[in-house]
């Protein structure tokens, strides 16, 4: 007598399966927008900052204090350059002034 049911039991598996792909897939969609969302909005401040970053021009200020070494030998000057020191002291420049402006902030807005 059970194989009288076995096309109702198939039919129950599949409409099962069916509803649980359609769930997954709803689920991951709606992972997807979120994901995506906050993407597009952490790019956006990135972008922001970018900007805000690359007007400080620390790079022209380096290299206008090191045309003032001008008494430097030519193989210092090379060494300096080739080591990436000016590039490197624009990092700490840069790093100088996001720190200082982040204490802008008070930290009751900073500090969970």
């Amino acid at each position: 007598m059970q194989w009288g049911f076995s096309w109702l039991l198939d039919f129950v598996n599949r409409f099962w399966g069916i509803l649980t792909q359609i769930v997954i897939w709803m689920v991951h969609g709606v992972l997807y927008a979120v994901k995506m969302g906050l993407w597009f909005i952490w790019d956006g401040i990135l972008t922001v900052l970018l900007t805000i970053i690359q007007s400080l021009d620390f790079g022209t200020w380096v290299a206008s204090i090191s045309g003032l070494w001008a008494g430097l030998p030519s193989g210092m000057v090379y060494l300096i350059t080739a080591l990436g020191i000016p590039q490197g002291v624009t990092m700490l420049g840069y790093a100088y002034a996001i720190r200082l402006g982040l204490n802008l902030i008070p930290g009751m807005f900073t500090r969970i």
